[in-house]
């Protein structure tokens, strides 16, 4: 199929039909997640419309998740995003087996920290206190969806095997344990871009976009028991939130 032209007459803005007609493109080819588009140069000529109706009309289609563009390369088919639903105490590696993918985790690195500020207090603990600090990547079909960073005290980390913390999702151990069970987590969540060390480690570009959730985990009485952060890769996922009536929802500045 090729691109059909525009109808000046409809009601219609233009940049709305110009994005109908790529969904329409990228359907009736059958084109598949990395399959490149034409670009915004090409739709320019080919519409004769301005630079910014077809801006608008893939910012729209890349807003939706429809198109990826990478600068310097092209457009191209994104790959679908995974919807992970922040609601439960789940695991995101068995929330993600729940809806079909396999998620692994691959070690990058452990070690003794003296932790930032923000996780001291967190976790309530003394300006003297240490954090046993683990780095693992969170692998989907075999690319990286993403970084994860946890801190907890060493006390809490000398009860599993070196094994079981570079591979074993963390809410999964810990509910082996009644006084360190997770029953309670508070999450934040920004849009960021990748640091020099997360790019390095997620074998992306410095400054990709990227999505942090930061968490606290509490035991059944309320202690603070780990904490930390995920990196998601910005086009990889899509957190998605869900409020019933009667439910109380915080916004936390």
């Amino acid at each position: 199929m090729q691109l059909k032209e525009v109808d000046r007459d409809e009601f219609k803005p233009l940049y709305a039909q110009i994005a109908e007609q790529l969904i329409a493109y990228i359907e009736e080819n059958d084109l598949q997640p990395g399959d490149s588009l034409p670009s915004q140069n090409e739709l320019i000529k080919h519409y004769g419309v301005s630079t910014i109706t077809v801006r608008i009309a893939m910012q729209r289609l890349e807003t939706d998740g429809i198109i990826k563009r990478i600068r310097g390369k092209g457009t191209f088919v994104a790959e679908e995003k995974i919807v992970e639903n922040v609601a439960g105490i789940l695991s995101l590696e068995d929330r993600l087996t729940e809806i079909g993918y396999e998620v692994t985790n691959q070690y990058v690195e452990s070690y003794m920290a003296s932790p930032a500020d923000r996780i001291r207090q967190d976790l309530e603990l003394t300006k003297e206190s240490n954090t046993f600090k683990i780095r693992r990547l969170k692998v989907l079909n075999g690319a990286v969806l993403a970084l994860e960073t946890r801190h907890f005290t060493p006390k809490i980390g000398a009860r599993f095997e070196q094994k079981e913390l570079e591979t074993e999702p963390f809410v999964r151990l810990f509910g082996r344990y009644k006084d360190i069970e997770i029953c309670r987590i508070k999450y934040s969540t920004r849009a960021s871009l990748a640091s020099e060390m997360e790019a390095g480690m997620m074998s992306i570009e410095k400054e990709d976009p990227v999505l942090v959730q930061y968490g606290v985990f509490y035991n059944r009485q309320d202690q603070p028991v780990m904490a930390g952060r995920v990196t998601y890769l910005a086009d990889k996922i899509e957190l998605g939130y869900e409020v019933r009536e009667g439910q109380e929802f915080k916004i936390l500045v």
